[in-house]
């Protein structure tokens, strides 16, 4: 990566223009002019390499190829436990999150579609929990009726004894 280089540009830029303006506060070049110049040079590139820095760390950022992926598989699980009958706010939330992030990452804001990809997950993760839950609470449901049937058939069965 290019950002340890550049940072150690940056550093022996910052160390130059100090040294180069402890100079020229004492008075120590006979030739003030050529210091001043050799001073302006100095600060105009500490500047153009500081916007360089900045256009490299801005650039740097790379897709969020593996949260998408994450993102879309969690989307997966929650379709394969019934979140389209037993969430489908949630997942159709997911889903318009993932669908958002990838049009980020076609205009190269990264970090916003990482960002919006975390949150997709979530609420694919968050429907599948709620299926998981609905789907629960439907067997108990029905274990509950069918003991109660149980029961009702075993009293029956001792009245008639």
């Amino acid at each position: 990566m290019s950002t340890p280089m550049g940072t150690r540009v940056l550093k022996d830029h910052i160390r130059n223009v100090d040294n180069w303006y402890l100079l020229y506060q004492k008075g120590e070049d006979n030739n003030m002019e050529i210091m001043k110049g050799s001073f302006k040079e100095l600060c105009a590139r500490f500047l153009v390499s500081s916007f360089i820095l900045i256009l490299a760390a801005c650039a740097s950022s790379k897709p969020p190829t593996q949260e998408l992926a994450t993102t879309e598989a969690a989307i997966n699980q929650a379709d394969q436990v019934g979140a389209k009958e037993y969430a489908p706010l949630e997942i159709r939330e997911a889903r318009k999150k993932l669908q958002k992030a990838k049009e980020l990452v076609e205009k190269k804001e990264h970090e916003k579609a990482k960002r919006l990809a975390s949150r997709a997950e979530i609420d694919a993760e968050l429907a599948e929990a709620k299926a998981l839950s609905e789907k629960s609470q439907n067997a108990v449901e029905q274990l509950r009726e069918s003991i109660r049937l149980l029961e009702k058939e075993i009293k029956r069965n001792q009245k008639k004894q």
